[in-house]
């Protein structure tokens, strides 16, 4: 079940509105943007368990987060918040119960969220491993100059 704060059109995947934290993060502001010459594989995975799939002629996927069970806010940098946050608080800027929660939501993956996963290749052990995705990090979204990841 998806939480209400969280909106993301699958379709097109442009954009993730957080209201209560004032964030709206666009495609349209990453390297995933159309136009850009990268090529986004809008479905999903036909199976969220395996590591490793096929997407010909796509520069990323889409990406699928595992939620964390029972994720606590511990921190929050005010500093990290300015940077995508529209209109940016002030510095004595303090987030609400209700936005703390959003955030944890946000940063733990437990909305679902849509995000891409860079594609790439290479050899492992002597041998061609084929397609991966990047585990590194999923792309959320942009806005500035300023990418969102997990």
């Amino acid at each position: 079940m998806r939480p209400q704060f969280m909106q993301r059109t699958l379709r097109n995947m442009t954009t993730i509105s957080e209201p209560l934290l004032n964030i709206h993060l666009s495609m349209e502001k990453t390297a995933a943007r159309e136009g850009s010459g990268f090529h986004v594989e809008l479905h999903p995975p036909e199976n969220v368990r395996v590591a490793r799939e096929n997407v010909r002629g796509a520069s990323f996927t889409k990406a699928v987060t595992t939620p964390l069970p029972q994720p606590k806010l511990v921190v929050a940098s005010p500093t990290a918040l300015r940077l995508i946050q529209d209109p940016a608080p002030n510095d004595n800027a303090t987030l609400s119960d209700d936005a703390k929660k959003a955030l944890t939501n946000l940063i733990a993956g437990t909305g679902p969220i849509e995000g891409l996963a860079h594609c790439y290749a290479g050899h492992q052990f002597g041998h061609f491993s084929g397609q991966l995705g990047d585990g590194a990090a999923i792309l959320l979204g942009g806005t500035g100059n300023w990418e969102a990841q997990l």
